[in-house]
């Protein structure tokens, strides 16, 4: 294994559990709306970008209703539960953050999320401030499963995409890395993966706290 240079962070489900949120904030916006909306929409969704988004949108309730209405309406809900509850920060993120400053390997985020939202996400943890280098889903022209953001991840980190480790929840972002030649590690969320998701993956962990140990033993070995 190449030594680990660079860091790509997804963010919903890795970061910040906020995939659970928004399965919650999109049933909440289909009853405001009298639209019957589910987790399906939710799990179907996982890692794409705004664009791929409303097509599942589409395809599971059709072309007719107010897209942009009921998504400012989930949208809602998600920063009124945010600016009550806090932002759910996932198990080992601060340690794994710790981790790589002392080691001097930089990072950057990795996300399907547009700028905006992100950097308030980012804001409302009080991780703004870690994450100097971002790539997120309106800065590409495709979303994952496509490997833009990877790709793009790693000429902002100054590094080739073999020398880079992207930690992902979802399977649609473990190919995104994949198809980037990035190595990836799972961190699941809400989906656990398929026997093909697996074999993509360096490793399926349970926390950002278990990958610190990859890291350094990748590192030990010093294999180029």
């Amino acid at each position: 294994m190449h030594r680990i240079q660079a860091v790509a962070f997804d963010m919903d489900g890795l970061l910040f559990d906020t995939e659970r949120l928004a399965a919650e904030s999109w049933i909440a916006a289909g009853k405001t709306r009298g639209i019957p909306i589910g987790e399906e929409m939710a799990l179907r969704t996982l890692g794409l970008d705004r664009h791929n988004t409303r097509r599942v949108f589409e395809e599971l309730y059709g072309a007719g209703h107010d897209y942009d209405g009921i998504r400012a309406e989930r949208l809602r809900y998600m920063f009124e539960r945010i600016e009550r509850d806090g932002m759910p920060v996932k198990d080992g993120v601060r340690e794994l953050l710790d981790f790589l400053d002392a080691a001097r390997i930089p990072y950057t985020l990795a996300t399907s999320t547009e700028r905006s939202r992100a950097g308030r996400y980012l804001e409302s943890a009080g991780l703004a401030g870690r994450f100097r280098y971002r790539v997120c889903g309106d800065m590409v022209t495709r979303g994952k499963p496509e490997p833009d953001i990877y790709l793009q991840a790693a000429k902002l980190l100054g590094v080739r995409p073999q020398d880079a480790l992207a930690l992902e929840d979802a399977p649609l972002g473990v190919e995104a890395a994949r198809r980037a030649e990035m190595p990836v590690v799972m961190v699941p969320d809400l989906v656990q993966p398929d026997g093909e998701t697996r074999r993509k993956t360096l490793a399926v962990v349970q926390s950002l706290r278990d990958v610190i140990p990859l890291i350094r033993a990748a590192n030990a070995d010093g294999r180029e």
